[in-house]
């Protein structure tokens, strides 16, 4: 009997804990040729009915890429073939093309690029880290570089299945314009992880080095918070690679709510659902989520005694893009001029070691409206000057990109961050490395 009851247990074990399946998922395009056909994919996306999960948004004329399962599959199609949209089948097995994706790749966008001659210093960036040991190199970093790290810490809110949120602050002495940097905030998209994570260990690894780090920390406190869904990501490990949102429990049974829909810039207006189950749920209200919580409270301690949120970087992917705030609407704000200035210097930044195809533009024009989003509410709510959003690699419908492509990824996004840096108004700089 007390065997019968442990196998029963082992069981059990295995299934809570077995990773979710795409076989048989298909990946496919659909295009909106007009207004009326954009209406039933957005109907679709926010009813979650079929369900269907959204690698990129639909906009009038331009493509968009949903992974369809089996059991949606008919109806997905019946309802685009009485709406007419044209669709085309780009995967036909999702679980396949993942594990294809994450092949080593060879070529140029695989190697390290001969500018920087450097693949590591504190850590190594050859595989996707889970978040334990990116905490563990938190606190290293800081126990090692003592003159480069301010501090190591947690934001003053906690995840909804009990973890903290992990962030630095790198910098050299005297309190400096921020620069905030924001990752995995949706928790498949493992490259922003290791992308960071290249970044900080440069950053500190050659400072003593390379003019280039020595400028950042000596002009800038930079803080990081590499993993800003920490239940998520570990969910994407464990469970289901494509999940997207964090992992707080709702009506009805469903799980998450996207974070980057969630906080206090014009909140459930634009590119939101308000159901539970879909991939772009905004929560049950604004900075519902002790996540953003989190971000924001650490935002107003900054500002604490003046304005020192200078520059907000919310890192992402996929797409190549570069994108400039608003997203809410078609809206600029004031400062335009200068933010799409810098954007065009971080954009060839990203574009010059291996000619990557980068590009830059307002984000509702170059990829689609979103309200709630962190970086509409950094420069609304947090006051900062220059707010961004990177799409990373790869530039295909795809979250499972190969660790190969980590340090040049990486390196690409440093020399961003360098051009930004040397590009914002109000930072006397000379930039000649």
């Amino acid at each position: 009997m007390k065997f019968l009851v442990a196998l029963v247990l082992v069981v059990f074990a295995n299934n809570v804990t077995a990773k979710k399946s795409y076989r048989g998922h298909r990946l496919m395009s659909v295009k909106a040729a007009d207004k009326q056909q954009l209406d039933v994919l957005e109907h679709m996306m926010k009813t979650a009915e079929p369900w269907l999960d959204i690698w990129s948004y639909p906009v009038v004329n331009r493509t968009a890429v949903f992974r369809v399962p089996p059991s949606s599959y008919g109806m997905f199609m019946s309802r685009m073939g009485l709406a007419n949209i044209s669709v085309t089948l780009m995967e036909n097995d999702v679980e396949d093309f993942l594990k294809r994706s994450s092949l080593p790749v060879s070529g140029p966008h695989a190697e390290t690029s001969p500018f920087s001659g450097w693949t590591g210093g504190f850590t190594t960036h050859t595989y996707y880290k889970r978040y334990g040991e990116i905490v563990s190199l938190l606190t290293g970093m800081g126990n090692t570089f003592t003159s480069l790290v301010k501090e190591v810490g947690v934001l003053n809110t906690q995840t909804y299945e009990g973890r903290t949120i992990s962030y630095i602050r790198f910098g050299t002495p005297g309190d400096k314009p921020v620069i905030f940097i924001e990752g995995l905030i949706h928790a498949r998209e493992w490259i922003v992880g290791g992308t960071v994570m290249y970044f900080m260990d440069r950053l500190v690894s050659r400072y003593s080095l390379d003019a280039d780090a020595k400028f950042l920390l000596d002009t800038y406190d930079i803080y990081v918070v590499p993993v800003a869904n920490p239940d998520g990501y570990e969910y994407s490990h464990t469970s289901q690679r494509l999940w997207r949102k964090n992992r707080s429990s709702h009506r009805n049974g469903c799980r998450g709510v996207d974070l980057n829909r969630n906080f206090d810039a014009f909140w459930r207006t634009e590119g939101v659902s308000t159901n539970c189950n879909s991939d772009i749920y905004c929560g049950p209200s604004v900075f519902s989520e002790a996540e953003a919580q989190g971000i924001r409270n650490k935002v107003a301690e900054i500002n604490t005694g003046g304005q020192r949120l200078h520059a907000y970087l919310a890192v992402h992917s996929y797409s190549q893009l570069v994108l400039t705030p608003y997203s809410y609407d078609y809206v600029k704000p004031d400062n335009y001029a200068e933010i799409e200035s810098a954007a065009a210097a971080m954009t060839q930044a990203l574009r010059l070691p291996f000619n990557t195809d980068y590009t830059w533009g307002h984000g509702p024009t170059t990829l689609y409206p979103v309200s709630g989003a962190s970086d509409d509410w950094a420069m609304l709510g947090g006051g900062a000057r220059y707010t961004y959003t990177y799409e990373l690699r790869p530039k295909e419908a795809n979250f499972e990109i190969s660790p190969t492509n980590i340090i040049p990824n990486g390196y690409e996004f440093w020399l961003s961050v360098v051009a930004l840096g040397c590009n914002m108004n109000g930072v006397s700089a000379t930039c000649d490395f």
